[in-house]
């Protein structure tokens, strides 16, 4: 299956509604000076949205999170919603799990977590190996989002 990849530096604290997709090089606030296109640049509808190594402060979690959120309804078609992989190391366990809980109750999202040995076996099946002990507190989770929620704000009250 044939597709392109398109990569582009979006900051999460700047909110959804302030986004411009016209900078080739990152999704900005308009007010920020940008590089002029040499193209048009791609926008939504995206089909997999992938953050890695992005929940390692607490502080960044709702931004994040309402960044993936605004990215996925901005990419809904017909009901249906892009693939969101999530990948993490678990240094701050109380972090990670609070930010799961906040994607399940504040944001709408289902995580689901790929266990490690479906992982391993994708791997292998591309020919890489990797050493367990490289990837102990690895973990990858898929986020399904239901339907896109009409005024999520992302508050938590805390």
């Amino acid at each position: 299956m044939a597709g392109d990849i398109h990569v582009r530096e979006l900051d999460w604290t700047v909110e959804p509604e302030y986004w411009s997709w016209a900078d080739a090089k990152s999704v900005s606030s308009p007010s920020l000076p940008k590089d002029p296109p040499t193209e048009d640049p791609p926008g939504p509808p995206f089909d997999l949205i992938v953050t890695s190594d992005t929940v390692y402060i607490p502080q960044l979690a709702q931004p994040l999170l309402r960044t993936i959120h605004a990215l996925a309804s901005l990419s809904s078609a017909g009901g249906k919603f892009p693939l969101i992989l999530l990948c993490f190391e678990r240094r701050d366990p109380l972090v990670i799990d609070r930010t799961l809980n906040d994607a399940n109750q504040v944001w709408g999202f289902k995580p689901e977590r790929v266990h490690h040995r479906k992982l391993t076996q994708a791997m292998e099946k591309a020919g890489l190996k990797w050493d367990k002990e490289d990837w102990d507190d690895v973990e990858l989770w898929k986020l399904k989002l239901a339907k896109p929620s009409k005024a999520v704000t992302g508050e938590t009250g805390s």
